[in-house]
């Protein structure tokens, strides 16, 4: 399995929000070999020797297939592409917005670990994030909300699942 960004081949979800533009600086700056950069719209992505955009929905099998045939050399796969409304489901006026959260965050990761999954098998890659990678560890929790609700999961499960359902 890759165990280091350097000379690492990696495809990001989402790139041009900020957080991924924040890993792509970094995995350049770690020496990474190529990074494919993907987004439904790809005009404001920069193209270069090593920054390979590719037109990408996530939530499309088709797109994420077509990704998949062009990136076979991919040793790390960054799920970043993600949607919250952030409004709680006792106030949402219809189910629509958790259905888009789910496809985005729930459906979209699966279905690119899927797609990428013979390529990343194939050249020893990994599906974790930067730090995480390089450190080994196994579960890597992005920002402190991520690593709050899972400390929180394992502590105490009810107060969690009471924390999200609050309607505020």
């Amino acid at each position: 399995m890759t165990k280091t960004i350097k000379g690492s081949v990696v495809v990001i979800t989402g790139a041009t929000g900020a957080i991924a533009q924040a890993l792509i600086a970094e995995l350049t700056a770690r020496g990474a070999a190529k990074i494919y950069t993907t987004a439904r719209d790809i005009s404001a992505l920069v193209a270069s020797g090593q920054l390979v955009p590719i037109k990408m929905d996530v939530t499309s099998d088709d797109d994420v297939t077509r990704a998949a045939a062009v990136a076979t050399d991919v040793t790390l796969l960054i799920n970043n592409a993600g949607v919250n409304h952030n409004t709680a489901f006792m106030v949402a006026p219809d189910l629509a917005m958790a259905r888009e959260e789910i496809e985005a965050n729930y459906l979209a990761p699966l279905r690119m670990t899927r797609a990428f999954a013979p390529a990343l098998i194939a050249n020893g890659g990994a599906v974790e994030i930067l730090d995480g990678l390089e450190a080994g560890e196994e579960e890597i929790y992005v920002g402190d909300m991520a690593r709050g609700i899972a400390e929180g999961l394992a502590h105490d499960p009810k107060a969690i699942e009471r924390q999200l359902a609050s309607p505020g």
